[in-house]
């Protein structure tokens, strides 16, 4: 210790002699003074004292992290990140908080790619679990979830024994990928260890909530698969509807889930109890009005919701225009053409519309079925299809029934029509058929 420094401090500064003294008594713990030299205004003083104190133990890695925080709460970030960097060529006792404190300072002041290459850096220097797993949560962060997974495998080789934390890190890792059911399972790994695992609990109860199952054949499920180019819009798009369809059914339990799997997108629609034909026809109504086939002011009535879609459609242009204007510049060096913009938004709507709608001519789907088309058999559809449409579920018993007894034949090409059609859409399929083969007995 330089008693010479501190005697020259106290006579500069007689209103810390208390703190001064404490530190030539006690041995090094600066912070304190620092902190109060800091408050007075006396920055260069405050950079002095932590260097003094970096010259007596620059062995251990606090006292660097100490001089770089000190930098830090300057604002002189250079120095700060200057300060790690000669440090981590060291070896210290403390080395892992040393390297954390550093990638969290360089994960506020450097892109995404110069912070990646730092924590790659830091995880090949030195194993270290803390670490490791600050980069991964990073990646999480930033939705780089590719790189995430490659880090899971190495997290899970070097760190076997620490099942608890890696269970809660794969967890995070599949909510973000969507995938929930895998999600799911790491947590129950975790209950099955201890019962008693409150976060675990919190956390499973959570996901339970927000991501029902998806084969529930009371949700309407919509999946819709997107080039690059289309992508943020055609997300846009259907994230809107979910903020309309919770309006809509304000004080009900309704959900929208939008889940991302490659370029492909699902839509998981978890509607209110005993309203799927409805919010499905919203949904069909909602599809009309992306293609252009009807106005939003035939869809909706609250002026600030017709305004705030036809913001989203014009938004969609946008965020084509801007995807197309970049791909044009990568794409240049090859001399390829891309369509006209307004080719490409008009493909956007109507791609997401049809996949969206619930389309009432896919009721054609059961004429079309028929063996022999004649008066009689076209009137029980109608009427079959109105009882559909009242949820009546006895009417539509009843007219099966007749149906089944006055032509056998139609109604066999009919059942066979419905039973296609479940198999092939399963949870896509219409809710007009969930509804009739609930009421009419199909062997799938």
């Amino acid at each position: 210790m330089n008693i010479e420094y501190f005697k020259s401090l106290k006579s500069k500064y007689s209103e810390y002699d208390k703190e001064i003294s404490w530190i030539v008594g006690n041995g090094f713990s600066c912070e304190g003074l620092r902190d109060k030299l800091i408050s007075d205004q006396h920055y260069d003083d405050a950079v002095n004292l932590v260097l003094e104190h970096l010259k007596c133990r620059r062995d251990i890695a606090s006292s660097h992290i100490l001089v770089a925080k000190t930098y830090e709460k300057l604002g002189d970030i250079s120095s700060a990140i200057k300060t790690y960097e000669n440090a981590i060529e060291g070896e210290f006792d403390l080395a892992t908080q040393l390297y954390k404190n550093y990638a969290k300072l360089a994960e506020n002041f450097y892109e995404k790619e110069k912070v990646i290459d730092i924590y790659r850096s830091f995880v090949e220097k030195k194993q270290s679990f803390p670490v490791h797993r600050g980069f991964f949560e990073f990646l999480l962060e930033k939705n780089e979830l590719d790189c995430a997974d490659i880090e899971a495998k190495k997290l899970i080789h070097l760190y076997h024994d620490k099942k608890n934390s890696l269970n809660f890190l794969l967890s995070e890792l599949y909510e973000k990928k969507g995938e929930f059911g895998n999600a799911k399972s790491e947590l129950k790994k975790l209950i099955d260890r201890n019962i008693n695992n409150g976060m675990a609990w919190k956390k499973l109860k959570k996901l339970e909530t927000s991501y029902p199952d998806n084969n529930s054949s009371f949700n309407i499920i919509r999946m819709i698969e997107f080039s690059p180019e289309y992508h943020s819009a055609g997300i846009s798009i259907l994230q809107s509807f979910g903020k309309l369809l919770r309006e809509k059914y304000k004080g009900s339990p309704v959900k929208v889930t939008i889940v991302q799997e490659g370029l492909a997108v699902k839509m998981i629609v978890v509607p209110p109890d005993g309203k799927k034909m409805e919010v499905e026809e919203y949904l069909h109504q909602y599809g009309l009005v992306i293609k252009g086939d009807i106005l939003p002011e035939q869809l909706l009535s609250d002026p600030v919701q017709i305004i705030e879609l036809k913001m989203e459609l014009k938004l969609a242009h946008t965020r084509i225009e801007l995807q197309r204007d970049q791909m044009q510049f990568i794409e240049s060096q090859n001399v390829t053409r891309i369509s006209s913009l307004e080719a490409q938004v008009n493909w956007l709507r109507d791609q997401v519309g049809s996949s969206l709608g619930f389309q009432r001519e896919s009721y054609r789907g059961i004429f079309d079925s028929l063996s022999h088309a004649n008066e009689n058999s076209n009137d029980l559809l109608n009427k079959l299809i109105k009882a559909i449409e009242k949820d009546n579920s006895e009417d539509a018993k009843n007219l099966l029934k007749d149906f089944e007894e006055k032509e056998p034949e139609n109604y066999s090409k009919v059942k066979q029509f419905i039973s296609n059609t479940t198999s092939s859409a399963g949870a896509n399929a219409p809710a007009w058929v969930d509804f009739i083969s609930r009421v009419m007995p199909i062997q799938i």
